[in-house]
């Protein structure tokens, strides 16, 4: 258990110690979210946050575990406020180069590590991945626009037979 989440680690040394670090992190912390617009600059919401670093018998190093955060969208079907609950879930074999793990891919997606692993950034890019690239409301939550004076409620009409603008030139 941690209390505060290191900016660097040696991910090796931690799958040898089985390190967990479990805790949350300020939003408004991580800057691509910032810049993105998903978190506000003095944003209190927190991402809550788990990592476990371990070795099989093998002596393959692993990292797992999860991130949450809720974020403020914009749904791309009523293009109204949509609060979603994102969990990330982490699975990495931790190696120092691909050709290391050939054997090993379909246990997990590879994280190649030289020296030290940046958790902040590896944080950041694991979140932005898991936001939906059109995040909607469920099917039946959207709520049509409201009514403005520049965006009337649309009538239903009749469709206009596709000749008839022809029509009315010819009685000119």
């Amino acid at each position: 258990m941690s209390a505060r989440l290191p900016d660097f680690i040696d991910p090796w040394r931690a799958a040898s110690t089985a390190l967990s670090l479990t805790g949350e992190l300020p939003a408004c912390e991580l800057p691509r979210l910032v810049e993105f617009g998903f978190v506000g600059a003095g944003d209190d919401r927190a991402l809550g946050y788990r990592l476990d670093f371990r070795r099989d018998e093998g002596g393959q190093a692993y990292l797992e575990g999860w991130l949450r955060l809720r974020l403020g969208l914009v749904c791309q079907r009523c293009l109204a406020d949509l609060w979603l609950d994102l969990e990330a879930p982490l699975g990495f074999i931790l190696a120092r180069s691909e050709s290391a793990v050939m054997d090993n891919q379909d246990q997990g997606e590879i994280l190649i590590v030289q020296e030290s692993l940046d958790l902040r950034a590896l944080i950041e890019d694991e979140i932005l991945l898991a936001i939906p690239s059109f995040p909607r409301h469920a099917a039946g939550e959207c709520q049509p626009p409201p009514q403005t004076r520049y965006a009337p409620a649309l009538a239903p009409s009749p469709p206009e037979h596709p000749f008839a603008v022809l029509a009315r030139l010819k009685k000119r």
